[in-house]
């Protein structure tokens, strides 16, 4: 939306978007929880791309990994 990859949630009509990452940095790729309360995703914000946690709300952002290597395509296991 704004060329700053960032993970948004929205209406299931296609209204009302939010950015929950809202960060200077890539964020993408992101993985919803059963659930829905929580989802993983992919964020530059640490410098390469590593896999963070969020709430729903983009609250709690929580870095899952920290590698010289990139991380790429977080999913949660049913």
């Amino acid at each position: 939306r704004d060329g700053n990859p960032e993970v948004y949630v929205m209406d299931a009509n296609g209204g009302n978007p939010t950015n929950t990452t809202n960060n200077a940095a890539d964020d993408d790729s992101p993985s919803w929880s059963a659930g829905g309360t929580r989802f993983v995703f992919v964020s530059k914000r640490y410098g390469g791309n590593e896999i963070c946690v969020a709430n729903s709300d983009g609250s709690g952002v929580v870095r899952l990994t920290n590698n010289i290597s990139d991380d790429v395509e977080p999913c949660w296991f049913r």
